[in-house]
């Protein structure tokens, strides 16, 4: 009996000892985290080209250097024309991480002022900033799944998404627009003054003489696609532009031949 109390002491022992030393270990990361100043010249070559990219000519009045999760980054600071200032964080190899930049209570959505009064109360004095931070996203096949992953510049995974089934379902993506009704929904008829130049250009170039009767919008792919329906000698076709401009397919439709 006593031999075998003796080994359960034992035991809670070891996993009470294993857990101290977990919590060791991560409040020990945690400590690692730093910042410090760094004169310009101890700013690694392509982090500092980067900074001062951004600065635009701005003098950066401040460099840093901070250590998150065992990551090394370096951070600039300058006063936009404006006169707010902006601090830009960067890789060692200058891959942007964050951009922040003050800005005034007008220049922030309501709802986000509305919770911070909230959270802060009403007459507190806020410091208000706006953070960019730069993701990656990564789109890739793999075991017959399409599967999503979005990504730091260091490579940190944030968010992953796995969506299963084949990855040609977008095959029948042009019976689905005839036929589907969530394609239906996504549809949104526009003007020709309502598209971006690009397209409005690409449009009234493809239209030539033509008769635009009607422009609408699409989502396909997640990309956003203006398709015209332009009527010309008799014969109407579609003339679909992506957002930037770029010409895709034109169908004829024989079925509306106005001269018949």
């Amino acid at each position: 009996m006593k031999s075998k109390y003796w080994k359960l002491i034992a035991v809670m022992v070891f996993f009470g000892a294993m857990l101290c030393a977990a919590v060791y270990a991560a409040q020990a990361a945690k400590a690692t985290d730093t910042e410090h100043k760094l004169t310009e010249a101890e700013v690694p070559a392509t982090a500092l080209a980067t900074l001062k990219k951004m600065a635009a000519g701005a003098k950066i009045f401040e460099f840093a250097e901070e250590v998150e999760d065992g990551h090394t980054f370096y951070e600039g600071s300058w006063k936009a024309p404006s006169g707010v200032q902006v601090d830009v964080l960067v890789t060692k190899t200058g891959d942007l991480v964050t951009i922040e930049e003050g800005v005034s209570a007008n220049e922030v959505p309501a709802d986000v002022l509305k919770a911070a009064r909230q959270a802060a109360g009403s007459n507190t004095e806020l410091t208000l900033e706006r953070k960019t931070t730069i993701l990656y996203e990564i789109k890739f096949e793999k075991a017959g799944a399409e599967q999503e992953l979005l990504l730091t510049p260091n490579g940190d995974k944030v968010e992953e998404d796995t969506q299963k089934g084949p990855s040609d379902d977008d095959e029948g993506d042009d019976e689905d627009e005839n036929n589907g009704q969530d394609d239906k929904d996504e549809e949104q008829q526009v003007s020709i003054d309502q598209v971006p130049a690009a397209v409005r250009a690409t449009i009234l170039k493809e239209a030539g003489s033509g008769k635009i009767e009607k422009i609408v919008t699409e989502n396909e792919d997640g990309r956003t696609i203006y398709e015209a329906e332009v009527i010309m000698d008799g014969k109407e076709f579609d003339v679909k532009v992506a957002a930037d401009g770029t010409l895709g397919k034109e169908v004829e439709d024989e079925e509306d031949d106005k001269d018949n």
